[in-house]
């Protein structure tokens, strides 16, 4: 799961950089992006060899989404709504309630 979390944070650097580069002259923004990208797949290989396809997709990207919007909350000071929040809150219940019950046995 570790490989997940790191995945999706890595994901997020690298849509950092890419929203931040300008244009061909900021090509070392680029080059950021593409490590953080290629270090995002290799880690989400990785977990792919622990947790279940599906299960790793929907986690990776639910985390994705929230480590972005805790982005913009530290780094561009934006604010977070209730709404926000709300829909947050379910997002980490439903990512631990899916790792939780994909690993029982039935």
């Amino acid at each position: 799961m570790i490989y997940l979390v790191l995945s999706a944070l890595c994901d997020t650097i690298w849509t950092f950089f890419l929203a931040k580069s300008k244009g061909g002259g900021d090509w070392w923004k680029y080059a950021i992006g593409i490590l953080f990208a290629i270090g995002s797949t290799v880690l989400f290989k990785r977990s792919c060899s622990v947790v279940v396809l599906s299960i790793a997709v929907v986690a990776w990207s639910g985390m994705t989404v929230m480590f972005t919007i805790l982005w913009d909350v530290f780094f561009y000071k934006t604010r977070i709504d209730l709404k926000t929040g709300f829909f947050m809150l379910l997002g980490v219940i439903a990512i631990l309630g899916m790792n939780y019950f994909s690993n029982q046995k039935s």
